[in-house]
């Protein structure tokens, strides 16, 4: 492992909304790192983050040389992921460069941060058109792709079956937990179950 406890990290892609947040690694496993203090909501409940999920930040401002692009190079979005807030195909300016990943200002002041892998270079060839994506939102993902390679996406059998919020996180979650988030999301799976009995109980 490149990590060990008290490292700091930035989250670079996840199902949260912290995005390009910097935290510190509280404990880790061999499949996920536990980040404390990168959500401004709960700065003290740790996070599981898969690794492909951070980067390592270091005390020096020096930018990666290794990276494709540098500050001031626009790049089209390619792939959308959980967090980073910009659009597939959507142009942006490179202002910041880290150790993994691209940082663009979005809105008031906010960088949002992404990868290599989800961007390509403006050329006078790209430029001139916009590459084709599927309109279904149901052949995309936003972060991963471990709904969107199940036979039956959580969201569709929630929708078909007009589920409730509760009901539908406990299916969500009970779905994903092997590809996702382990243990943490079987323990969201009982917190929304013993919600929806709480509401039942109430309205009784």
């Amino acid at each position: 492992m490149k990590y060990k406890v008290g490292d700091k990290v930035r989250v670079l892609d996840s199902d949260y909304s912290f995005n390009g947040e910097v935290g510190t690694i509280h404990s880790m496993n061999d499949d996920f790192v536990y980040v404390v203090g990168a959500s401004k909501y709960d700065k003290e409940h740790p996070y599981s983050l898969r690794y492909n999920e951070v980067e390592p930040v270091y005390a020096t401002s020096e930018p990666n040389t290794a990276m494709k692009h540098k500050i001031g190079d626009k790049v089209r979005i390619t792939k959308d992921f959980y967090g980073h807030g910009f659009s597939i195909g959507k142009v942006v300016e490179i202002a910041h460069v880290g150790f993994e990943s691209y940082g663009a200002e979005k809105t008031e002041g906010r960088v949002w941060w992404f990868e290599d892998d989800k961007c390509e270079p403006m050329c006078a060839e790209t430029d001139l058109e916009q590459p084709a994506y599927t309109t279904n939102p149901f052949d995309q993902q936003v972060g991963g792709s471990h709904y969107k390679d199940m036979k039956i996406q959580p969201v569709e059998f929630i929708l078909a079956n007009e589920l409730g919020f509760c009901e539908g996180n406990v299916i969500k979650y009970i779905c994903r937990y092997k590809q996702k988030g382990g243990v943490q999301d079987l323990k969201k799976v009982v917190h929304y179950a013993e919600l929806l009995i709480k509401q039942i109980e109430d309205n009784e």
